[in-house]
């Protein structure tokens, strides 16, 4: 089917129930997973790992009223649990959030995580970072190594545990906190724990947030990330506290990493405004948008740019001016091996009356222009993901709608082959929307998703949500 640019169009929304799509190839009704009765406060941050043997590996948190967060690892093959383990502190209102998992070559899963703890001394909480392993059969738990970081709330960043291309190293990126500086630094925990790498160091008044990581063929470690330093004088005539934002991209190794500012832009919002991703195809590429960027046309609107990192040049990825002023909250990018990766975003432009009523968009690089994949005025998509799956690229995102009776929630998958989309699940949560933290990831043949959902017996209660199926992301792929 030809596709046409700036035709909104509906996708092929599949049905919710269990169906076989020819060749045996098998799509997984969604599944809320089961989280302990005691967890009256529910099931936060979900994280994936699919592994080459298609063993799909699931943490996240489960929080009790005045008692803190445990975290849950379990591991799943097509619809049966096959193990669960409960990772705890002595601390009972001490929290574990925000974890991230990976693999290594022997299929040791390595998990890391945040443990949030009050300090009633300072009238806060220090947020402290550990690493545990999961041996390969699931039996035993590692002691908690202690990494020797910390966040603070105003740049609060999440540890991301990444391997190398052949699982024979994984680290974890995180902060480190120093008198009045914080340091953004990288940590080997396999096969050895190695010292922390350094990337950026500034002062407690400085931000660093929203990094991205990954390591290439030659072990080189890439990072982007966003930096915001206040500008004197402190207040500005409407009233915000102008800011210095930058988009900055490190490239090293355990000897050491060099940083450096990709583009940067001044800002009065109280929120960081920082949306970029980062890819490695043949080369290291950085997408972002630049906020805000005066057209000739004289309207302010979000730049969608690309950014060779690795020889340091940057184009922009023209959208139509025709539908400026455009507003871009997010970007997910793809990689086919080589060249340019694949850009997917999340925005809106002068074609909605409502502003936050957000589409999701793919840049068409031959027309220099977008091709809108969703047809949804009324809602607004978040939590965009992507990866690359055999020879196509799975997408998804949650879809938000708002009612009198409350959020109503769509988790929505799309594969490029056939530009399909397919609704994985529908909910309301009478409360709001839910708080999800959406993933996908892809093994040899199984892809698979998670998010937060509702239980079923009580939809204001948050509960881990999964879905799979052989061959693709929620929609059946052709065995190859």
């Amino acid at each position: 089917m030809a596709r046409q640019t700036w035709i909104r169009r509906s996708g092929i929304v599949a049905s919710l129930v269990l169906a076989l799509w020819g060749c045996g190839e098998y799509i997984a009704p969604a599944t809320k997973l089961t989280i302990n009765p005691n967890a009256d406060s529910g099931a936060y941050y979900p994280a994936i790992y699919v592994d080459n043997n298609d063993l799909r590996h699931y943490a996240w948190a489960e929080c009790q009223a005045g008692n803190g967060c445990d975290l849950i690892y379990t591991r799943m093959r097509g619809s049966s649990e096959l193990l669960r383990q409960t990772i705890t502190i002595t601390n009972s209102t001490a929290s574990l959030v925000y974890p991230s998992l990976t693999a290594d070559n022997t299929g040791t899963i390595h998990l890391a995580y945040l443990s949030n703890q009050p300090v009633p001394a300072r009238g806060d909480s220090t947020y402290r970072y550990y690493a545990v392993n999961v041996s390969p059969d699931g039996s035993t738990v590692s002691q908690a190594v202690d990494l020797q970081g910390e966040s603070i709330n105003s740049s609060l960043i999440s540890p991301i545990a990444v391997r190398n291309n052949d699982g024979s190293s994984i680290g974890v990126l995180y902060t480190m906190l120093d008198s009045n500086q914080q340091t953004l630094v990288y940590r080997q925990i396999m096969p050895s724990l190695s010292q922390p790498v350094a990337i950026e160091t500034v002062a407690s008044n400085i931000i660093l947030t929203q990094p991205r990581i990954s390591i290439d063929a030659n072990n080189t470690i890439h990072v982007v990330y966003g930096k915001r330093s206040p500008i004197v004088p402190p207040r500005n005539k409407q009233g915000g506290d102008p800011t210095l934002d930058e988009i900055r991209y490190a490239h090293g190794t355990l000897i050491g990493m060099t940083a450096r500012t990709i583009d940067s832009y001044t800002s009065a919002s109280a929120s960081i405004p920082f949306v970029y991703d980062l890819t490695l195809t043949d080369k290291a590429y950085v997408t972002y948008i630049k906020h805000p960027s005066v057209t000739l046309r004289g309207i302010p609107t979000d730049s969608l740019r690309s950014h060779n990192a690795t020889d340091n040049l940057t184009s922009d990825l023209v959208l139509p001016s025709v539908l400026e002023p455009w507003n871009i909250g997010e970007i997910s990018t793809v990689s086919s091996g080589s060249g340019r990766p694949t850009v997917y975003f999340v925005g809106t432009n002068n074609t909605f009356s409502d502003a936050f009523a957000f589409d999701v968009w793919q840049y068409d690089a031959q027309a220099s222009a977008g091709i809108n994949l969703s047809n949804t005025p009324n809602q607004y998509e978040n939590n965009l993901t992507s990866s690359r799956f055999h020879a196509l690229d799975l997408v998804a995102w949650q879809t938000d709608s708002f009612g009198s009776s409350g959020c109503t929630t769509q988790i929505v998958s799309y594969r490029s082959d056939t530009e399909q989309t397919n609704v994985a699940e529908q909910f309301l949560n009478p409360l709001g929307c839910t708080p999800s933290v959406l993933q996908i990831s892809t093994g040899d043949e199984v892809a698979a998703g998670v998010w937060i959902s509702v239980a079923r017996n009580d939809p204001t209660l948050n509960v881990p949500a999964t879905a799979f199926n052989s061959y693709g992301t929620f929609l059946p792929i052709a065995r190859r």
